[in-house]
């Protein structure tokens, strides 16, 4: 009443129209889409500007909408956006449990000068490392000139699951989920065939784990300092043989895992991780298969020179191929002793 005997005073009998909100039509909360757009915006390029994401969220919004946004509700839910990762994530970590239920890669660049041999440059390595969840216990790690993509992923995960091997039982451990934060997953029909042949469900997570990364803190710290005390050549051999004592031998547990695990981890039929493997199809030369400018040779591979084979291979190691004939496994042919990878 207030209000309308001041702005009568002020305005007269104009002061009482009700005047039209300035941001009608405007989103004061927010749909799914647009808040799927803004999340997928942020995981990208989480250093973004909010200018700059409002810009894109009144293209997107015109996109399928005449209504617009205005900037102080895309500023609200980029500070509420860890909140909505966590509450729409499609795992709970917190409720993982149990050993092997859930692993999760992560990639982190190393600051040490190493020697590529093959392009006979200096390069800084990536280090690839994969976990347990329930536990944070490193299960396995990779060192690569080259970022982590689905590929990689795929194969570092099968290396890992090998390793797992239980040779009394005589079945390998596989985890049910993957979690991987280091890219964005975009074969979404990959990830499907994985399901499908191994019952792992690979999936982004964005969450950060604190207890490692302060363990990789302490690693790249404690490497320095191994490196000033080693006789180091700058190899990734070298560096390779640093890392396996300092993650596993002051860990022995992790090479020898008795921990219980569930039946649904259990992995008995070795081929179906070739799913995890790259794919491609060569022809058979007189001198072997051509593939990644190297050659390989098998003589089992001869009496299908001209031919071409399928064959699956490991984009982490490349010493050798597995070779089909019409969908049957022919043989292993092998990385020649002069080619180096």
């Amino acid at each position: 009443m207030k209000r309308w005997v001041k702005a009568y005073k002020e305005n007269g009998i104009e002061g009482l129209i009700k005047k039209e909100r300035k941001d009608k039509n405007q989103y004061r909360s927010l749909d799914e889409k647009t808040y799927e757009f803004i999340k997928e915006s942020y995981e990208k390029n989480p250093d973004i500007k909010i200018s700059s994401l409002y810009e894109k969220c009144c293209k997107f919004i015109k996109t399928f909408s005449d209504n617009t946004i205005s900037y102080h509700t895309v500023y609200r839910a980029v500070n509420n956006l860890d909140d909505f990762v966590k509450n729409h994530a499609s795992i709970n970590i917190e409720k993982i449990k149990k050993k092997h239920q859930a692993y999760r890669i992560v990639q982190t660049p190393l600051n040490i000068n190493i020697r590529d041999f093959r392009q006979n440059s200096i390069k800084k390595p990536y280090l690839y490392l994969i976990y347990d969840i329930s536990t944070n216990d490193i299960l396995n790690y990779y060192l690569s000139f080259t970022k982590l993509d689905l590929k990689k992923s795929a194969a570092f995960l099968r290396d890992t699951i090998i390793k797992n091997y239980k040779p009394n039982e005589n079945f390998f451990i596989k985890p049910q989920n993957l979690l991987i934060d280091s890219f964005e997953i975009k074969n979404k029909r990959k990830i499907e065939q994985i399901k499908e042949i191994l019952d792992i469900k690979i999936e982004n997570y964005y969450e950060p784990n604190k207890d490692m990364e302060k363990f990789i803190n302490f690693l790249k710290s404690d490497l320095k300092n191994l490196l000033k005390e080693t006789h180091f050549t700058n190899s990734l051999h070298d560096l390779d043989k640093i890392l396996y004592s300092y993650i596993f031998m002051n860990n022995i547990k992790n090479l020898n895992d008795e921990s219980p695990f569930s039946s649904s981890g259990i992995l008995k039929d070795i081929d179906k991780l070739d799913i995890l493997l790259g794919s491609a199809k060569r022809k058979v030369q007189e001198y072997g298969i051509r593939f990644r400018n190297g050659i390989y040779r098998n003589p089992d591979l001869k009496q299908h020179t001209g031919n071409i084979l399928d064959i699956k291979y490991n984009v982490n190691d490349l010493k050798e191929i597995k070779v089909y004939f019409k969908g049957f496994f022919l043989c292993m042919a092998y990385l020649s002793a002069n080619e180096n990878f």
